[in-house]
């Protein structure tokens, strides 16, 4: 079991999140929504000891959760400069010696032998995810993973994250949408507000698009309607 017990995260003074407590169960995938600047950002830092816990205590099958243990794709990936995709895909062999990225670019089809400054969006989050599975975490975070990926991918990225979670890694992905999700995740945490958190099972996904729905979304409808009528 992955658990968060009484975490406080705070940038300086702010605070996110305040005895936030939460758990997800290992070897499943689990999916993370909110709005912007709800905290998926910060919830997956802290996991990834980027950013310090002011109070509380992550475990993972009941010890300390420790950095090799985790790793991070980001929304925006850094790439060095003047590398190309094989040279950057040789640098996760270091840690797992098993990892093959010309046999994983099988799947991801890249151009490994391009310089990863003439890469697109979609082809830089690609190479990075193959990265990141090299590093054969016990925890995976993917920030917005399908940000950037074109529909092929994004198939084959689900389909991977599951072939994961049957070989034991937890995965935890974000998303500002929630239906690419539910066919994946085993549960759905939603970040209502920094001091309201949801989670929902897979036997609560059907109720789960009326919790979502703003509250003021009709009268946002009905001011829509109106403005447009005017002509």
């Amino acid at each position: 079991m992955l658990q968060l017990n009484n975490c406080s995260i705070a940038y300086g003074d702010s605070y996110i999140f305040s005895d936030l407590s939460l758990q997800f169960s290992v070897g499943e995938v689990h999916g993370i929504i909110g709005s912007n600047g709800a905290g998926k950002t910060t919830l997956f830092k802290a996991l990834a000891h980027r950013l310090p816990l002011r109070t509380g205590t992550i475990t993972l099958n009941g010890e300390a959760l420790q950095t090799n243990d985790v790793a991070l794709l980001d929304i925006d990936p850094f790439f060095y400069p003047r590398i190309t995709g094989s040279e950057y895909l040789r640098l996760f062999s270091f840690k797992n010696p098993q990892f093959d990225g010309e046999e994983w670019n099988r799947v991801f089809q890249l151009p490994l032998q391009d310089e990863i400054l003439s890469y697109s969006a979609g082809m830089k989050k690609k190479l990075a995810l193959m990265g990141i599975i090299g590093l054969k975490p016990r925890l995976m975070l993917l920030d917005e993973p399908l940000n950037s990926l074109d529909f092929d991918t994004s198939y084959i990225l689900m389909d991977t994250l599951q072939i994961l979670a049957k070989h034991g890694t937890t995965v935890l992905l974000s998303s500002h949408i929630v239906e690419p999700l539910l066919p994946q995740c085993e549960s759905i945490t939603w970040l209502a507000g920094r001091q309201d958190i949801r989670r929902f099972t897979q036997d609560e996904f059907s109720t789960l698009s009326e919790h979502l729905r703003p509250h003021e979304h009709e009268a946002q409808k009905a001011l829509v309607e109106r403005l447009l009528s005017k002509g």
